[in-house]
């Protein structure tokens, strides 16, 4: 997780053999680029969420560390995307309660409106 590469060195890819494709190769391009961010973002989630349940594997407690910590490593995952790390971190940690009271292991009382 923490070779995540930065983006905001302005990198410039008009050399890039892709623009020969025109407007299709670039639109290809973005499309991947985009599927291997979320893909990254899915990881970073479940390996929190594996961390969560008390599986350590690999990277799993480098995630949950950050998604509980400062979330830089979540920040550099957004940033393509524009979204906000407190946000989606909060949204993620909110999931994972949630999956916890699903299986009846919650860890702070149900709301009052929940059914």
């Amino acid at each position: 997780m923490s070779a995540c590469l930065p983006i905001s060195e302005g990198w410039d890819d008009r050399a890039h053999p892709v623009n020969d494709d025109g407007h299709q190769g670039r639109a290809e391009l973005a499309r991947a680029c985009g599927e291997l961010w979320q893909a990254a973002i899915r990881t970073y989630h479940a390996d929190a969420s594996a961390s969560w349940r008390g599986k350590h594997v690999a990277d799993a407690d480098e995630a949950f560390e950050d998604l509980l910590g400062d979330r830089r490593l979540l920040a550099r995952l957004l940033e393509p995307f524009g979204l906000d790390p407190d946000v989606v971190g909060d949204a993620m940690l909110d999931m994972l309660e949630a999956g916890d009271r699903w299986n009846g292991n919650s860890s702070r009382p149900e709301p009052p409106y929940a059914l």
